[in-house]
């Protein structure tokens, strides 16, 4: 094979690949229920932004997220007795105009 020909690149593992794993096999011995959910989170995102311009702090969506996710363990303790929660949120930025090559 050519050098032309050779169409592979190999590049390092990312850190956060590498703690993902931990968190991976650290809940390998733990009885799990994954859950994959879509939200809309126009309003959430809106109340943010807002804060933000308001108060001139960063607040964090993740964050938030988190925050409801705990809140809704404590209101019903008597079901998540032993909850851990470990959250990997992915999102899609928007397409822009340029980036995109349409």
């Amino acid at each position: 094979m050519t050098e032309s020909q050779n169409t592979f690149s190999t590049k390092p593992f990312p850190l956060i690949r590498k703690a993902t794993i931990g968190v991976l096999r650290a809940a390998r011995k733990k009885n799990m229920i994954h859950t994959l959910l879509e939200v809309d989170i126009s309003k959430a995102r809106k109340q943010i932004r807002k804060l933000r311009r308001e108060t001139q702090k960063y607040y964090s969506l993740t964050g938030y997220i988190i925050y409801c996710v705990a809140r809704a363990v404590e209101q019903y303790k008597h079901i998540h007795d032993r909850a851990s929660v470990s959250t990997m949120i992915l999102w899609t930025a928007p397409r822009q105009r340029g980036l995109s090559g349409t």
